[in-house]
């Protein structure tokens, strides 16, 4: 049922995308898109290679809406932040696809191909959304579909997580084995086809993009935005994802510091963000840990308890922390190419690392694509949180945009020590796109000017009052 559903709204999509008639019209239907977690083809034995709602998506809005300007480096540079470290991956990524393919490991060319793809799909969904063509009322436009889709799905997923209703995603990769990390319980696990961490970081960017539709909302509206971010966080919560705890937490107060730097109301703005982001987290929690098992309570209590940190996959973790530097510094060759886009399972096999997935997005990177690639993705993070810090000091309008996308990008920064959040396409390669296509929808507001200065100051008070 769920799969049809899936490619009910998928067709939906689809097709509002390929009628639109202006990039305004079909971007919030592109961006929502990502939440559809479901595959709808799978190409190998996981949902990790499968062709899902989001890849035809943004392929139908790049053929109609793709145009010169994205192919002038100079003029993209100065105008799209991040423009060069993400084109740079992509080249990075297939340079090491065929060095590797060529003279190591030709075996898993599969993987090297479908996660190149990957990479290419998070520079056409940055580049895309960062140059689209806004008018008077854009912004309302692409926040309606958005915020229906948003609503919707944070609605059902606290209802799943509260055992309300029933949503569980196993039977669509793999039952779920009681002795797995994800097997403890279903209901706390899984939503629609999505694992914990997958679900929780797509909750956190709605979070941040509601933030920047404020100053296109009416003011009678404005309660219900902050009424969904509230659901969002008491949803991240339940989702138990301890990387998605951390990184809301930072993201939010990054967005109220720079918020409390526009408005010059320091103590207040962060004392309400600190009110709130307490007890959000005191309501999700009181919630779950009646419902917890003692292994989850356990799993949850690694956030805190540095003993439980060193058994188990935290201790794994922590070795292959050092271990994959390490080697890449011993191993010239690797250190430039990587071992190629998806086979980070390789160093696993060698017997460098003991997991075979990094679990860190700046390890992914830096074992599929060497230190180049950590470079590129360290400046990419660089590049746009200057961008970020250059507007909040300068105010106006775009402060708000600004303090939502800073937000985010330290949100998913924070994430990616314990998750692949960020560029990685592997196994969240579909919410990171989410974050990347709402990060630069964000930073295109801010370079809008759509709004005036005014309106900037009614919206940032109704957001830390």
């Amino acid at each position: 049922m769920l799969r049809v559903i899936t490619y009910v709204l998928a067709i939906l999509i689809w097709y509002k995308i390929a009628r639109a008639t202006h990039e305004d019209e079909a971007l919030g239907y592109l961006l929502i898109s990502p939440i559809l977690t479901i595959p709808l083809f799978i190409a190998g034995n996981s949902g990790s290679a499968a062709l899902y709602t989001f890849d035809v998506a943004l392929f139908l809005f790049g053929i109609r809406f793709v145009n010169g300007e994205l192919f002038d480096v100079v003029s993209m540079s100065k105008t799209v932040p991040g423009y060069i470290p993400l084109l740079s991956i992509c080249v990075l990524a297939v340079i090491s696809s065929l060095m590797n393919w060529a003279f190591i490991e030709p075996d898993v060319v599969k993987y090297y191909i479908y996660c190149t793809i990957k990479y290419c799909e998070f520079a056409a969904m940055g580049l895309l959304v960062g140059v689209v063509r806004l008018r008077k009322g854009s912004i309302r436009r692409i926040a309606g579909p958005f915020l229906w889709g948003a609503t919707i799905c944070c609605i059902l997923l606290v209802l799943h997580l509260v055992g309300a209703i029933s949503l569980g995603g196993e039977k669509y990769y793999a039952a779920a084995d009681p002795s797995s990390l994800y097997g403890a319980n279903d209901r706390q696990y899984w939503f629609l086809a999505g694992f914990k961490a997958l679900v929780g970081a797509n909750a956190s960017v709605c979070a941040f993009a509601v933030l920047g539709f404020l100053p296109a909302m009416r003011s009678k509206r404005r309660p219900f935005a902050f009424a969904l971010v509230a659901i969002i966080v008491v949803a991240i919560t339940l989702t138990t994802s301890r990387s998605d705890l951390v990184g809301i937490v930072g993201g939010v107060m990054t967005a109220m510091a720079m918020i409390a730097f526009s408005t010059g109301r320091w103590k207040s703005t962060l004392l309400r963000a600190v009110a709130v982001i307490v007890v959000l987290f005191l309501l999700g929690g009181a919630v779950m840990w009646s419902r917890w098992d003692e292994k989850s309570r356990e799993r949850i209590s690694e956030l805190w308890d540095p003993e439980l940190r060193a058994q188990g996959t935290y201790r794994d973790r922590q070795y292959d922390a050092k271990a994959l530097p390490a080697y890449m510094i011993t191993m010239p060759l690797e250190g430039v190419i990587g071992a190629g886009p998806g086979n980070y399972e390789r160093y696993v096999n060698i017997n460098v690392t003991r997991i075979g997935l990094g679990h860190n997005a700046y390890r992914s990177i830096l074992g599929e694509l060497g230190w180049f690639g950590l470079a590129a993705l360290l400046v990419w993070c660089f590049q746009v949180g200057r961008d970020c810090v250059r507007s909040i000091a300068s105010g106006g309008d775009e402060a708000l945009w600004a303090a939502a996308s800073g937000g985010l990008l330290v949100d998913r920064m924070l994430a990616s020590w314990t998750a692949d959040s960020l560029l990685s396409p592997m196994t969240m390669g579909g919410c990171n796109l989410f974050a990347v296509g709402v990060l630069y929808m964000l930073l295109r507001f801010k370079r809008s000017r759509l709004y005036t200065s005014s309106t900037f100051a009614a919206a940032a008070r109704s957001a830390v009052e």
